[in-house]
């Protein structure tokens, strides 16, 4: 029951007394043995663990415990035979049993070198709009898959520190992805959205035709609302008959008929037909006097063209 020596005696009934002395020895370690490593270096990623197990010989040692050390904790710690690593270096793992006997393996503690990056994400995407990129660094366990995002024109698109492209202006813009030993690159194109129509409306008086010198509002109104470049560009195919203001306001300068444009910058463009008559040729009830009925008659086309949505 104890390590020492005892002296153990036997009596008989009539005092008769034999003796006997038994010392009690504890059974020792004689060897310890380790698995789970590999022939030549063993190696641990940095992040990353890796289990081993002592073995004590004789099989019935009376102490059966086993102390597990590590030579240099910041290179890579261990306990109960898990050995996880810290940073790149080496160091001696010991399992040692209650009598000092030991066994030992060297760890090299090693980083996991990236070797590409790709990134996935939209190379087109509409001003204004969001997208998520993401960076697939590969081997998957490197060791610091961390990347910075950057972005080659601030103008154009920022890129968050998570990956996420917000759009600010139209144009090409390069988005770079870089870990600690590699980076990726990708061209993304930021569109406008573009005007799909323009719809032009006059004053309530105006009838398609104007006498020379007289004035009349026209206004432009673009599909969709949120076009990029909305601004209206008015002009007239013969400045000598009509002229336009930048704000619209259309002024008869002589006799004929002129073509009104509006147009953007992304190439929409809508127009309607005016006819200037002259001052001295009024138009008097459904007639026209002095040749004004063609007035009329591109007054009424005019109408039915804005009818129709033309």
């Amino acid at each position: 029951v104890g390590y020492g020596t005892a002296t153990i005696t036997a009596t008989s009934f009539n005092g008769k007394a034999g003796s006997v002395r038994i010392t009690v020895k504890e059974i020792t370690a004689e060897s310890v043995t380790l698995s789970g490593i590999d022939e030549g270096a063993n190696m641990v990623p940095i992040g990353e663990s890796k289990q081993i197990s002592a073995k004590i010989l004789p099989e019935n040692v009376d102490n059966k415990t086993i102390t597990w050390t590590s030579s240099d904790n910041a290179v890579a710690t261990v306990k109960d035979g898990r050995i996880q690593g810290v940073a790149a270096g080496t160091a001696i793992i010991t399992a040692a049993a209650s009598n000092g006997v030991s066994a030992q393996v060297e760890i090299s503690v090693q980083e996991i070198v990236a070797e590409k990056i790709e990134i996935e994400g939209p190379d087109e995407v509409v001003i204004g709009d969001e997208a998520q990129l993401q960076a697939i660094v590969s081997p998957s366990n490197t060791t610091y898959p961390e990347v910075i995002w950057t972005s080659s024109d601030a103008n154009i698109a920022e890129v968050s520190p998570e990956g996420m492209l917000t759009t600010v202006g139209v144009g090409e813009v390069t988005i770079s992805a870089t870990q600690k030993d590699v980076q990726a690159e990708i061209t993304v194109r930021v569109k406008s959205i573009p005007v799909e129509k323009i719809e032009i409306t006059t004053d309530g008086e105006f009838d398609g035709a104007l006498t020379e010198e007289e004035t009349t509002q026209l206004t432009a109104t673009v599909s969709p609302a949120n076009a990029t470049y909305p601004d209206i560009t008015w002009a007239t195919s013969d400045e000598s008959i009509a002229v336009i203001s930048e704000d619209g306001v259309l002024t008869a300068v002589s006799k004929g008929d002129v073509t009104v444009y509006a147009r953007t910058v992304d190439g929409a463009e809508e127009s309607i037909d005016v006819h200037v008559r002259s001052k001295g040729n009024p138009v008097v009830g459904a007639g026209v006097l002095c040749g004004g009925g063609y007035g009329v008659y591109k007054a009424i086309q005019s109408i039915r063209r804005k009818k129709q949505g033309i």
